[in-house]
């Protein structure tokens, strides 16, 4: 049994970053975090009946390192824990969509294995925010349109920069130009990031194409 409590009570949309994920749209919020990153997120889970389902399971990776995915919800105990404590702490990510849990779940599943030369599956951990700037660039074009096809967006903390998340969504402009070969701007994925300061739940920066 762990030792760590989630408080007992939680004031409904008390945590700014609300204000930030639900800005603009009128989407689902989830959360996406490594079970091997948080060794009290799967307890937490099952402690609050909040639902969730593994993204992954294998032989080798308990149930409660498996990667959880699971709805985050203003003035549930558990989404307001989890949003207090994760930030800068590379749990995972968040994301907006207009898919239900087990759609969304279903829309993930293909992104997390590769297969090597040999025929083996590898487990990828896109939802690590070190590696997702770097994996959504290394997909193709069709992949990252099939990644960000459900109006998915998604937020991860800014690596080596405290209480800032980077906002990730489809470039919806930059969509457009590349139905036109000729204007299509070259080594830009067509995704954007948005530099967000958690500490005032406003935007730290401008928006920029990623690059690896």
């Amino acid at each position: 049994m762990n030792d760590q409590k989630i408080p007992a009570t939680a004031a409904p949309s008390s945590l700014p970053v609300w204000e930030m994920l639900k800005a603009g749209h009128n989407l689902a919020l989830y959360g996406l975090a490594d079970g091997a990153a948080t060794a009290y997120l799967h307890a937490h889970l099952q402690a609050h009946d909040t639902p969730h389902l593994a993204l992954y399971t294998h032989k080798d990776l308990s149930e409660e390192q498996s990667p959880w995915l699971f709805p985050l919800t203003p003035g549930d105990i558990f989404s307001e824990w989890y949003l207090q404590e994760s930030p800068a702490q590379n749990w995972g990510i968040q994301l907006a969509t207009p898919l239900s849990l087990s759609e969304l779940a279903d829309h993930l599943m293909p992104f997390l294995t590769v297969q090597d030369e040999q025929g083996a599956l590898h487990l990828m951990r896109f939802y690590d925010p070190r590696v997702i700037n770097a994996y959504l660039t290394a997909l193709t074009e069709q992949q990252r349109d099939d990644f960000f096809r459900p109006g998915l967006q998604l937020w991860a903390d800014a690596p080596g920069q405290a209480e800032t998340w980077l906002h990730y969504q489809q470039n919806k402009q930059q969509n457009k130009q590349q139905n036109n070969q000729q204007d299509r701007p070259q080594n830009k994925p067509p995704y954007r990031r948005t530099l967000i300061d958690l500490r005032t739940a406003k935007q730290g920066g401008e928006e920029e194409a990623c690059a690896c």
